[in-house]
């Protein structure tokens, strides 16, 4: 076989073919990798949306709860109950935000 008018042996048909296959299965393994990075990425972030789900549902729970206590201790001190709307839109709120904390831990 000739190339450049040089004559290669038949180990002279390795060099000529294989740059492009080493090439074209470096490029296939990247994109193999990218493919399973990425498939980990969105794994990840699945993961952390369901832990932003959680810690909303927290945080609607703790504020119910504060507003309670808050309630609670205006009615003990000044024994009238100052908060009355908040304590009914407390109220009408807790059931769908139990439900909410529930489901985003899988119960």
């Amino acid at each position: 076989m000739k190339v450049f008018g040089e004559e290669l042996g038949a180990i002279g048909r390795w060099y000529i073919a294989l740059p492009p296959l080493a090439l074209i299965g470096f490029l296939v393994g990247l994109f193999v990798l990218a493919a399973a990075g990425q498939s980990r990425l969105n794994a990840d972030n699945h993961e952390v949306y369901e832990s932003q789900l959680r810690q909303q549902a927290l945080s609607e729970f703790a504020s119910l709860i504060t507003d309670a206590e808050t309630g609670q201790r205006g009615y003990l001190l000044c024994r009238r109950s100052i908060r009355r709307s908040t304590a009914c839109a407390m109220s009408m709120r807790h059931p769908k935000t139990a439900r909410r904390r529930c489901a985003s831990y899988g119960y």
